[in-house]
């Protein structure tokens, strides 16, 4: 999440000579029932003022969040948003928060809904003003609000202070009464407020020809009444000033005043007014390093003599000291500070505050005055000091945010930039893409002067060596990858967690990947083992690498065993991530030890806080589940979770995971017994990876398995040349739950070519390598024939095999029927043989929905699959043709 200045979310102190408006604030109060309350005018007519001392004196709870250009971005915005609530209902909005930590933001839409999920469980009403709202402009905010409001969620009652009308349906909630609206007109202070507001600012009575005059041409402009009580203060003669009033408009007036108010201050006040106000924000230490202040609280003096006087101030937080001059009067000084001073006085004047924010942790506002100063160079100086501390809490938003305030082409000319936007990047940027990058990154050190200092080419080495660690160890290379994350080690200081941690984890990976697995856990373990003296990340992501090594070492129990540690440190934390990390490692196990319901809720869980999570992690979730829906025939919600992930993938423009979604679709199809659909649907993986085979669904094996169901001979021959290329890099890459799969799947290839022996010894030696793992629905979701070879092997491991074929649908034992089935077209499933014996014995398809709990539109579908399988079309003569393939018994 953005870190958030906190004075934003303290409404303004009021001003002390404020005229009480009754009749507007009668009008606001009914904005306590109003979804919706709008305080729309320009500039200077007191809008703040007005909902400052409405807010007061109200009872509702109620919450404040000042706006300015830096809240254009989703996720500031949003962050700020959620504070403002916090600081009423703590510890509220936790999903929301959640999603604000994502590696990646998901759509505007979604956030409103899950914002609106966490408002309406807040436990009572309360306001909500969002100050200077016109400066809202960015796309995702507007639409974030815009679907907020379909419908606002009831205990929130929004006000919106702004300059121009927001496009949201103000017709729409008008319609309804549902909308409070002050205007303009009504901001005007009549005849009476003036005089009361003049007098009582004067402490003296104006005479009744002045009060008109300037009430008639201010026209009940609260900053031109307040400009006019300044200009006039002190003055034994206030017609004096009538001629302006008399002769000119309101911006001759306005300006005429500045300078007569401006002009009546010390020389020492005016250069202090004009060079802080370049500030939108600012305090008295600020202030003085700007100045240049000779002497301490020089700045504090001068704020308390303009707090006394009521010279445009506004405070915004009186504990920290934080205040901002009125808009209107900040944008009259900051024209004046243009003619009267250089580009140089300015430049300097901007450094100073940049410097003064970096220095304070303000990373955005140091940036932005770096710019103002025309300085880029000392922009791009201070993202990179600080690209490591935003890595550390996995904070890859933040730094996207810093480096788009920068100009593209400093990339070419400062290589810890260049580094800081690689780290930026993830997978979907493509291996040579990134490749690319890091070339150019090592001639740019080459050429660059600043890079013969040792500690600091050091530095920048270590980043380089712990990337390509990462890149070539998705490339295959993986003594290459070895070798970098093991000299990567050497440069990357302790300090530096989020690269000293990914590295470790590649690292151990790629010695596993090398068939050194026993140098992988000596390193990962010895990370485990130090707990204590590391960071909770460093240590997670030791322990999830271990999870991956043991899968693909096919321990099962030690994924088990480290899944659980790696929860207790994500629940600890409370850190979500890690969380995630260890409940799709566990649903995953669960599922391939057959135990859905276990698997459904782990993976359920990661799936419903996918947009909160690493891509990846959320992907391979969906993945399981799906599966796990299917294994238990609950089909409709395995092809939605599906269709889901799709969506997910597409959403987040992940090219190779929204390939292997598509991919999961045909396997989905193949199981549910759709062979056309999986045949048009299915992956073409011609150009195979080097690199690892990590993940769940792998779209060459699922065109094999399609292959092989589809049936011609030449469809079986491709399938088995494509099967002994994926095992022989199985094999190359160490990955023996791969292997486990590809040589139960070679064995179904080498049966239908008539090659059963050979078939029974390739069975064998997948059955031994996944005995002491105990995978099971690796076997179970290759289908009812590879049960019949199974009871063939089933002396090699009894126990085991015979757990194994307990899971097939109608399991134990494995009955003649199914053995018959695999001779049709296509398999029938467990929900199928079950409703071809409830059609044997005659039932309608409303018996049959009733029977197995399903709706009739579901049993029709069965019965139409079985139709087609069987090559018939009736009822009749698909039991007949059941019981002439011996799948269902004479009687």
């Amino acid at each position: 999440m953005h870190e958030l200045f906190r004075a934003k979310l303290i409404p303004p102190r009021p001003v002390s000579d404020q005229v009480l408006r009754p009749r507007l604030l009668q009008l606001l109060n009914s904005a306590k029932t109003a979804p919706l309350t709008l305080v729309s005018a320009p500039a200077g007519f007191g809008k703040t003022t007005l909902l400052v001392e409405w807010l007061a004196a109200t009872l509702p709870p109620s919450t404040w969040l000042s706006l300015d250009e830096t809240d254009n971005d989703l996720s500031v915005f949003l962050s700020y948003f959620v504070a403002a609530i916090e600081s009423i209902f703590p510890k509220s909005c936790k999903a929301t928060k959640d999603l604000l930590r994502a590696p990646q933001l998901p759509p505007p839409a979604h956030l409103a809904r899950q914002l609106g999920n966490d408002i309406t469980e807040l436990p009572s009403d309360f306001i909500l003003v969002l100050d200077d709202y016109h400066v809202i402009v960015n796309p995702d905010v507007l639409a974030l609000m815009g679907a907020l409001f379909q419908p606002l969620p009831a205990p929130l009652h929004l006000v919106l202070a702004t300059r121009m009308d927001p496009s949201l349906p103000l017709a729409r909630l008008r319609a309804r009464g549902q909308l409070v609206e002050v205007r303009e007109a009504d901001l005007r202070f009549s005849r009476e407020e003036a005089g009361t507001f003049l007098n009582q600012s004067l402490a003296a009575d104006l005479s009744g020809e002045t009060l008109a005059l300037i009430q008639s041409r201010t026209e009940g402009w609260a900053a031109g009444l307040r400009l006019a009580a300044l200009a006039l203060r002190g003055q034994s003669d206030p017609s004096h000033y009538e001629w302006a009033f008399r002769e000119h408009g309101e911006s001759f007036v306005m300006d005429y005043l500045l300078d007569e108010v401006f002009a009546r201050q010390p020389a020492q006040v005016q250069t202090f007014l004009l060079q802080t106000s370049l500030l939108d924000k600012f305090t008295p230490e600020l202030c003085d390093a700007i100045i240049g202040a000779p002497e301490p609280d020089t700045s504090r003096k001068l704020i308390e003599q303009f707090k006394r006087a009521n010279l445009f101030l506004v405070t915004l937080d009186e504990v920290n000291g934080w205040y901002r001059y009125h808009h209107l009067f900040r944008d009259l000084l900051a024209q004046r500070r243009e003619r009267e001073f250089d580009a140089a006085s300015q430049a300097a004047w901007h450094l100073n505050a940049s410097e003064w924010f970096a220095a304070h942790g303000f990373i955005v506002e140091a940036i932005q005055h770096s710019l103002e100063a025309g300085d880029p160079i000392r922009a791009a100086e201070i993202v990179e000091a600080n690209t490591h501390r935003a890595l550390n809490k996995s904070d890859h938003a933040t730094l996207q945010r810093w480096l788009a305030l920068l100009p593209s082409d400093l990339y070419m000319v400062r290589p810890r930039l260049l580094m800081t936007r690689l780290y930026t990047f993830d997978l979907r940027l493509g291996l040579p893409a990134m490749e690319d990058i890091l070339d150019t990154l090592e001639k740019l050190i080459a050429t660059d002067v600043e890079y013969k200092d040792a500690a600091e080419q050091d530095l920048i080495h270590g980043d380089i060596l712990a990337t390509r660690c990462w890149l070539y160890y998705w490339q295959g290379r993986f003594p290459e990858s070895v070798e970098m994350g093991t000299r990567a080690l050497e440069f990357i200081p302790s300090a530096h967690i989020y690269v000293r941690s990914t590295t470790l984890f590649y690292l151990g990976l790629a010695y596993q990947a090398s068939g050194e697995t026993a140098a992988a856990l000596r390193i990962l373990t010895a990370v485990e083992g130090d707990a204590a003296a590391q960071s909770p990340l460093v240590n997670a992501r030791a322990l999830n690498a271990l999870c991956t090594i043991y899968w693909t070492s096919a321990d099962l129990p030690h994924v088990k065993r480290t899944a659980q540690a790696l929860y207790e440190i994500g629940s600890a934390h409370n850190d979500a991530h890690i969380q995630s990390w260890a409940q799709r490692n566990l649903g995953l196990l669960n599922y391939e030890w057959n135990q859905l319901e276990a698997a459904t809720q782990h993976l359920a869980l990661v799936a419903q806080q996918r947009f909160a999570l690493i891509v990846r992690t959320a992907h391979e979730a969906l993945v399981g589940l799906a599966l796990t829906y299917q294994a238990r025939d609950l089909t409709s919600e395995a092809n939605e979770t599906a269709a889901q992930l799709v969506e997910f993938d597409r959403e987040k423009q992940y090219p190779d995971a929204l390939a292997e979604a598509y991919s999961l679709q045909a396997r989905l199809a193949l199981a549910q017994g759709d062979v056309e659909t999986a045949w048009r649907e299915m992956p073409r993986a011609d150009e195979l990876s080097l690199g690892p085979m990590l993940w769940f669904e792998q779209p060459g094996v699922t065109e094999i398995l399609i292959r092989l169901a589809h049936g011609s001979s030449q469809d079986i021959e491709l399938a088995l040349e494509k099967v002994k290329t994926l095992l022989k890099r199985a094999e190359a890459v160490h990955d023996k739950r791969r292997q486990i799969q590809l040589l139960a799947i070679q064995a179904l290839a080498l049966d239908a070519l008539g090659k059963t022996p050979l078939a029974l010894e390739t069975l064998k030696r997948s059955v031994q390598l996944a005995e002491h793992g105990g995978f099971v629905r690796t076997y179970v979701d290759l289908g009812v024939k590879l049960a019949q070879l199974l009871e063939q092997v089933k002396e090699c491991a009894p126990q085991y095999v015979q757990r194994i074929l307990d899971a097939f649908p109608q399991s134990a034992p494995v009955s003649e029927s199914r053995v018959k089935s695999a001779a049709l077209i296509e398999p029938l499933t467990g929900r199928e043989m079950q409703v071809l014996e409830l059609l044997a014995r005659r039932l309608s398809d409303k018996e049959i929905a009733a029977e197995l709990v399903i709706s009739m539109a579901t049993a029709k579908t069965h019965v139409q699959h079985i139709f087609d399988k069987l090559g018939v079309n009736n009822r009749r003569a698909a039991v007949e043709k059941a019981r002439a393939l011996q799948i269902l018994s004479p009687n």
